[in-house]
């Protein structure tokens, strides 16, 4: 169980992060296309799909936006079973 709060990023932008997660720090969610675009963050996308061959998350920048509408900026609980 995770629990997610809205943070200010070093670089002043908005999103969410897991915080209390053991062994890790500043695990944020946030929008990203392929592996190289998270260092063991939660990238959101609409649809799985390849660029230049490589497994990727497509939409991400409307799945992050619907995200935080949904969740109005509040904190939230994580469950992973």
């Amino acid at each position: 169980v995770y629990h997610g709060v809205w943070r200010q990023r070093p670089n002043k932008s908005w999103t969410y992060w897991l915080h209390d997660v053991p062994g890790r720090t500043f695990i944020l969610i946030h929008t990203g296309n392929v592996v190289a675009h998270v260092e063991g963050c939660i990238m959101l996308g609409l649809m799985r799909g390849r660029l230049k061959g490589e497994p990727a998350v497509l939409n991400s920048g409307p799945a992050v936006r619907r995200f935080e509408e949904i969740l109005g900026r509040a904190p939230f609980t994580l469950e992973v079973v």
